[in-house]
């Protein structure tokens, strides 16, 4: 498998924000940035000045959900990892039981 291939399956960062920021604030997902300018077009000083203080605590809750999101991804992958390599080193185990088994077999025809 490929490097291309395997990033196919990750979410990018604009998947992983828009999958975060959709909860939070819908104005900042990607595909609405571009149009806050037309949307707010109208508003007063005062208006903008609370929209930018919104979206402000919707940064601070995305790193928020974020941080507890990429922290709870790596703990997941670590134990899997972790599990994938006991699984890996019996089953190795129980081929050279077998193997050192199919050894001493033959030795003992031998005799």
């Amino acid at each position: 498998m490929t490097d291309s291939q395997l990033t196919t399956t990750i979410p990018t960062a604009e998947d992983l924000h828009d999958a975060i920021m959709g909860a939070i604030e819908p104005d900042l997902l990607t595909s609405n940035i571009h149009t806050l300018d037309e949307k707010y077009a109208g508003e007063s000083e005062e208006e903008k000045a609370l929209r930018m203080e919104r979206y402000k605590k919707a940064f601070t809750k995305y790193n928020e959900v974020y941080e507890k999101w990429i922290s709870s991804l790596h703990s997941q992958v670590s134990e899997y990892k972790a599990g994938i390599v006991e699984k890996a080193v019996v089953q190795s185990n129980a081929e050279d039981d077998a193997l050192a088994d199919d050894i001493a077999s033959k030795f003992d025809q031998l005799d």
